[in-house]
């Protein structure tokens, strides 16, 4: 697996937003699922209630939800460097909301997995589903689509 470099992703970290992450938990190399899921929940569950203090105290909503999104990103690429890690066929794509790097508290988070060409081999298949089951089960309201670059390009 590729070397972890703090901040990954797309969105540029908000003022405060990598302090309400440890840096050791975005670093985690693991095939334990189960221990995976538990650190992916329990630092969800620690942002979001830093961020709810944050917002009592009287900071901009606006930058809170785009510290939720950059942090809920780090968590993404977190679970999937370690399930799907470099395969150059795949790619996870943020659209809707999250995909402008806003995300509100109980707001699904809008994923695409984009495919070279349909997942009918087992592995890749089975890691995706791994994949949506884990954040599912770590805590995360997704709203999901596994599409292949044909069938996007036939949406348009």
């Amino acid at each position: 697996m590729p070397t972890t470099t703090l901040p990954l992703g797309r969105l540029e970290p908000v003022p405060g937003a990598p302090s309400i992450l440890e840096a050791s938990v975005l670093e985690l190399k693991s095939d334990d699922i189960s221990r995976l899921r538990e650190t992916l929940k329990s630092t969800l569950d620690s942002a979001d209630e830093q961020l709810a203090r944050q917002f009592w105290d009287g900071a901009a909503v606006e930058t809170l939800v785009r510290q939720r999104a950059w942090a809920v990103e780090q968590l993404l690429l977190l679970a999937w460097n370690n399930l799907i890690g470099d395969r150059p066929s795949m790619a996870l794509v943020a659209v809707g909301g999250f995909g402008r790097g806003e995300l509100h508290p109980h707001s699904d988070v809008d994923l695409m997995i984009l495919l070279e060409s349909e997942a009918t081999e087992s592995p890749a298949k089975e890691s995706i589903e791994q994949f949506i089951t884990l954040l599912w089960d770590a805590g995360l309201y997704l709203g999901h689509s596994v599409r292949t670059i044909e069938q996007c390009h036939e949406e348009c």
